[in-house]
């Protein structure tokens, strides 16, 4: 190809706009390498560890739930995690993982008429080439709550008798 016609490709507008964000984002993404986001917090380009989704999170649950799932955004060092999972008031259980995911399955129904609060602070990340924790998760709270007590009986006297009470 002769030099004048590569010229004459080149001056289109269209290559021009391209070329011009071609460079563009290949300086954002280089100066985001070299320098980091410098995000300490919740930002857009900041992918420090947080959970994903925690499966009571705001929930009613009932004596047939026994599991709950904490899942992250990227591996988690488990020990830390362990530590520093916090259940209030206190409900028994044991911790199992599956990858990114924590189960957490009571040894008892959760009594009925109480709300819960699962926080997680402190937990280092982790990767799979590394041998020490990194960086500290960001601090996560929830809150679920089981069923209001309830009893159920038939009525013996008056306008009840009979009938199926809800008490």
């Amino acid at each position: 190809m002769s030099e004048s016609v590569y010229r004459s490709r080149l001056a289109q507008p269209i290559d021009k706009l391209a070329i011009a964000l071609i460079a563009l984002l290949a300086l954002a993404i280089g100066l985001l390498i070299w320098g980091g986001t410098g995000c300490k917090d919740d930002c857009l380009f900041h992918a420090g560890a947080r959970v994903n989704s925690f499966s009571w999170d705001n929930k009613t649950i009932g004596g047939q739930d026994r599991a709950f799932i904490l899942t992250f955004n990227r591996p988690m060092d488990r020990d830390s995690v362990e530590e520093n999972l916090t259940i209030a008031p206190p409900l028994p259980g044991k911790i199992s993982w599956s990858g990114l995911r924590l189960a957490y399955t009571l040894d008892n129904p959760a009594p009925y008429g109480e709300s819960y609060n699962v926080a997680l602070a402190r937990a280092k990340d982790r990767f799979p080439n590394q041998k020490q924790a990194g960086s500290q998760i960001k601090p996560f709270n929830a809150e679920f709550r089981t069923r209001d007590r309830a009893i159920a009986y038939v009525g013996r006297e008056g306008e009840v008798m009979g009938r199926l009470v809800l008490a």
